[in-house]
């Protein structure tokens, strides 16, 4: 008998049970009243924030900065937007976080293409992100990378970009690129996730009801951040490195703006990866 069959009807005995679980629910776990400095999440579609957003939790957590998502769209269901909105705050809510929208209810329809095709929209919503980022004075932001195989993730990121083209030249800040649908090139983190922050960050995105109910996603949560575990070691740590001993873990790209220019950090190899109980505050003082 193959004794792995054990662990496989284990985790199916574990994903089974989970589906019983209640969504949501009327608790806020915490306050977003930290001094530690302010994050802004550019989230292309209302679950996005949860579903990157280990790293910004962490910076909450443990450097106690101050998180905003920004949902730059609802999502393409107009009858829907109303309905994603409330449960995009209560999700908000849930993590401690503030919540912001562009335009009325979201940039409908956001494609890269739009650069070309509606340039006078385009610039005046990559005037409407510059203007936020002016406005907030964030140390840290996160948008898709460009390669995130979806259209309204890769218009989103190419919209932060250009929006930081029409920043002050002496702006600062440090960009980071997150990946869900597409992979980052050359990502140069692996954060690990505690059990906690995993179990939260699945939480928040039971407040997606409507989204989870047709489709329960926030169930595989753990078995994509275990994937980047065993994809990290090597994308991240240099090909044949050893994985760490992490059980879960989000991929990202650490990048910087300075004097107008956007570019990765250059890490060494032991700043690649950032254990659960790494000081992430000394961290990001390295990343400025």
């Amino acid at each position: 008998m193959n004794q792995y069959i054990k662990y496989i009807e284990a985790v199916s005995r574990a994903v089974k049970s989970a589906r019983k679980l209640p969504f949501g629910g009327p608790e806020k776990i915490r306050r977003n009243s930290g001094n530690g400095g302010k994050v802004l999440i550019f989230a292309p579609h209302p679950d996005d924030e949860c579903i990157i957003g280990l790293l910004p939790l962490r910076l909450m957590k443990e450097v106690k900065m101050r998180i905003t998502d920004i949902a730059v769209t609802l999502g393409s269901n107009k009858e829907r937007r109303k309905g994603r909105l409330r449960e995009l705050r209560a999700a908000c809510n849930f993590l401690g976080w503030n919540l912001e929208v562009c335009g009325e209810d979201g940039f409908g329809g956001l494609r890269k293409s739009m650069a070309k095709t509606d340039p006078a929209r385009w610039a005046e919503m990559a005037g409407q992100i510059a203007d936020k980022i002016i406005s907030h004075k964030p140390e840290i932001i996160f948008a898709p990378n460009p390669d995130d195989a979806n259209a309204t993730h890769q218009g989103v990121s190419a919209l932060v970009v250009d929006a930081l083209k029409k920043l002050p030249k002496d702006f600062e800040l440090i960009v980071v690129f997150t990946e869900f649908w597409g992979e980052n090139k050359k990502p140069n983190i692996l954060v690990e996730s505690s059990r906690e922050d995993l179990a939260d960050l699945i939480k928040a995105l039971t407040y997606h009801t409507k989204e989870v109910e047709r489709n329960p996603y926030h169930l595989s949560l753990p078995f994509w951040m275990s994937d980047n575990v065993r994809r990290g070691a090597e994308v991240v740590g240099g090909q044949g490195a050893c994985a760490p001993e992490y059980e879960y873990g989000v991929i990202y790209k650490v990048c910087s703006l300075k004097n107008g220019v956007l570019k990765p950090l250059n890490l060494r190899p032991e700043q690649r990866f950032v254990g659960a109980d790494a000081p992430l505050k000394e961290i990001i003082k390295s990343w400025k």
